[in-house]
């Protein structure tokens, strides 16, 4: 990409039809934890820029950048309804499918009770305990759509 912006002649090649991993391949717009934990972002660089662009026309779900690392209560109470998006639709399609297997339905369950810890640590200002239950969360929802 800076090679094409600086003027080189420039080919991209990808094997999948996309670039990038679920947020794109699996058209996922919720983009919940961008921090470590605390006031940091940890998004930078293109990917930031492309979400900011993507913003434009509504096609994100995100907590704003001065947003993050907030103890705000109004803040935590909108963002925690959002949390769990993935897995409940991996539990419903569960209900009405044999395409979810027990591995699966398995690695759903550990994502939601470490997402569920992250918002209590949220709750409770502890921003590294957060950001580890959510880094946990986020390994068993690859997980699980690895089984896929």
């Amino acid at each position: 990409m800076v090679a094409a912006r600086s003027g080189a002649r420039t080919v991209l090649l990808e094997r999948y039809g996309h670039l990038g991993g679920m947020a794109t391949g699996g058209i996922v717009i919720q983009i919940p934890h961008m921090s470590d934990g605390g006031t940091e972002p940890v998004i930078a660089g293109l990917a930031l820029e492309w979400l900011e662009r993507l913003d434009v026309i509504g096609g994100t779900l995100r907590p704003r950048m001065e947003d993050i690392g907030s103890d705000d209560p109004a803040l935590v109470a909108r963002w925690r309804r959002f949390m769990g998006n993935v897995v409940n639709g991996l539990v419903e399609l569960s209900k009405r499918s044999f395409a979810v297997t027990p591995e699966m339905g398995r690695s759903s369950g550990e994502a939601r009770m470490h997402m569920r810890k992250a918002m209590n640590a949220m709750e409770g200002s502890n921003g590294y305990g957060a950001s580890h239950e959510q880094g946990l969360a986020m390994g068993s929802l690859n997980k699980a759509a690895m089984q896929v």
